[in-house]
């Protein structure tokens, strides 16, 4: 039996190939040992395959958190765009409001004067207190809450 026959079978009838390696085949059968080695070297390859796959399961994982990541990234970056893009409307209708107007405080506020007008009008739009309104009036009040932390971290920093 040539050497790619006894692989072939081996892969047929796994159950024989298993008899030959138990310890009750004589050790001494030229055709016995040729099934031994084949057994070995399917079982080599079957744990090789069995290490590939388990590296490609890894690596979609590991793909599936990277696009996950980019995904709330470009999120972000879309939120930061649409705020970006509502500030250039307001500079052009002329509705552009500072920093001191959206939390409305003097120029000459304090800081703490700042910080007190931040936290009452964060708590004002808290999407906890809004979550019962309507969407459009949801969207407002979270667009509403961006701007405030918008005009606070400018004017804090």
């Amino acid at each position: 039996m040539s050497r790619v026959t006894t692989l072939s079978l081996k892969s047929l009838y796994p159950a024989m190939a298993n008899e030959i390696n138990s310890s009750s085949a004589p050790t001494t059968c030229p055709e016995c040992e040729a099934w031994r080695e084949a057994a070995s070297n399917f079982q080599d390859a079957a744990e090789t395959w069995q290490r590939t796959a388990d590296d490609y399961r890894q690596a979609a994982e590991k793909f599936q958190d990277a696009a996950e990541t980019w995904k709330q990234t470009a999120e972000s970056w879309q939120e930061t765009a649409e705020l970006w893009e509502r500030r250039a409307t307001e500079l052009e209708q002329g509705l552009f409001r500072s920093p001191h107007q959206v939390l409305n405080v003097s120029e000459s506020a304090s800081r703490e004067e700042i910080t007190n007008a931040f936290e009452e009008l964060s708590k004002k739009y808290q999407p906890d207190r809004v979550a019962t309104l309507a969407p459009e009036f949801r969207d407002f009040a979270e667009l509403r809450l961006k701007e405030i932390n918008l005009a606070y971290q400018t004017l804090v920093n």
